[in-house]
């Protein structure tokens, strides 16, 4: 699903916006979580049903290391999705010279950075993962996200009373409702990632603040499957919602499998 909308917005011109380019940044995050990350968990898990300790004490790293990586990296894309949001409602006339391919690009770049930079840290230096400095950076990104979206939310509900009390234009108005869907798509999709973080958050909280002992060790133990499982279902979710709040979207994918190649002043 997450290659079928990479190639939907590279293959149809009405896609290729800055906010959809995001998306697709988003889809490529989420496809290494398919044929990576998730292969991987799965690998271990049998192992340790079938009391093969070694196998999976060998594979608990690369998995750790890869849900980690998908991790932060589908919170620093969805920041930046959220600051484009932002961006989009707030200085909508300056909208397409503030975001340009360029500056997006940077912010991915430095994104996957800081990401390595952690990686480095977590696994060649001190060689164990923080879980302090884990939390921290997706709580930092969570509260820029949330600033943008009560920010945006503000900004709706006036440019609605305004739209109520004053003569506004048809298509300045076609493009606030454009704009509107698109700010709570991309909603949607941050309220999923929150509440399939927030286990894997909690737990990582807990073993910060409270101190270690048999039993914590073994009840973080056996819920390792229920966090990195609620993590992970972010690479199959969010495909869904694109197809499910977006038309265009719908369209393409539905061309794609039915081998159709509509001209781009359809789609």
């Amino acid at each position: 699903m997450n290659v079928l909308v990479i190639v939907a917005i590279r293959t149809r011109r009405r896609l290729q916006s800055m906010s959809n380019i995001l998306l697709a940044f988003l889809a490529g995050t989420d496809l290494l979580v398919g044929i990576v990350t998730q292969p991987l968990f799965t690998t271990a898990q049998i192992f340790l049903m079938t009391r093969s300790f070694t196998a999976y004490c060998n594979l608990y790293n690369p998995v750790a290391l890869s849900i980690n990586v998908s991790n932060l990296t589908s919170v620093f894309h969805l920041t930046i999705i959220s600051i484009d949001r932002y961006v989009a409602m707030k200085y909508a006339l300056r909208y397409e010279s503030i975001v340009t391919k360029s500056r997006v690009t940077v912010a991915v770049v430095c994104s996957w950075c800081t990401v390595l930079a952690y990686v480095v840290y977590a696994y060649v230096v001190s060689g164990k993962p923080s879980f302090l400095a884990l939390s921290l950076i997706v709580a930092g990104n969570l509260l820029v996200i949330i600033y943008c979206h009560i920010s945006v939310y503000l900004v709706s509900r006036r440019h609605r009373l305004q739209i109520i009390t004053e003569h506004i234009s048809q298509e300045a108005v076609a493009k606030f409702l454009e704009q509107k869907k698109a700010w709570k798509t991309t909603a949607i999709i941050i309220g999923v990632v929150c509440l399939s973080f927030s286990p894997g958050l909690v737990n990582n909280l807990s073993r910060v603040f409270i101190s270690g002992g048999i039993f914590v060790n073994k009840i973080h133990f056996l819920f390792i499957p229920i966090f990195f499982t609620c993590i992970m279902s972010n690479a199959l979710l969010n495909p869904i919602i694109y197809c499910w709040r977006i038309r265009y979207f719908r369209k393409a994918l539905r061309e794609l499998l039915t081998g159709k190649n509509n001209s781009d002043e359809d789609t």
